[in-house]
């Protein structure tokens, strides 16, 4: 295996609503598909039929300023929840290869507005 083509996250990016985040500690984006089990008389098998998927995940970023924070706490107290576009972006700057993943009409259910520990990066 060569490890100069592997992928990480040093050169890794991601937008939300085109502003590119520079804080950024993680992320975490994943599909799950909705699946339901089927048992047919006669046939000791179980199936799987496939019912839809859901999107989940986390962005974890350092504390520049409170604004996605501050977005997200604005549409629970509004009751108008905005959708967000996240681009990320990981790539291999010695070899080129990158991929990119374009996530669409995402909604932050929770937002950290305070916390904070003595001498420890927030």
């Amino acid at each position: 295996m060569d490890r100069n083509k592997l992928l990480n996250g040093i050169g890794g990016n991601v937008w939300v609503d085109g502003e590119l985040l520079c804080n950024v500690k993680s992320v975490d984006f994943k599909l799950t598909g909705n699946f339901s089990d089927i048992a047919c008389c006669g046939d000791p098998a179980t199936y799987a039929a496939y019912e839809g998927y859901a999107g989940e995940g986390t962005l974890e970023t350092y504390k520049m300023n409170s604004s996605l924070a501050a977005k997200t706490a604005e549409g629970f107290r509004s009751g108008v929840i905005p959708d967000t576009k996240i681009i990320t972006k990981v790539e291999n700057r010695a070899t080129g290869q990158a991929e990119r993943w374009a996530l669409t009409g995402v909604v932050f259910t929770e937002a950290s507005i305070a916390k904070f520990e003595a001498q420890k990066t927030i």
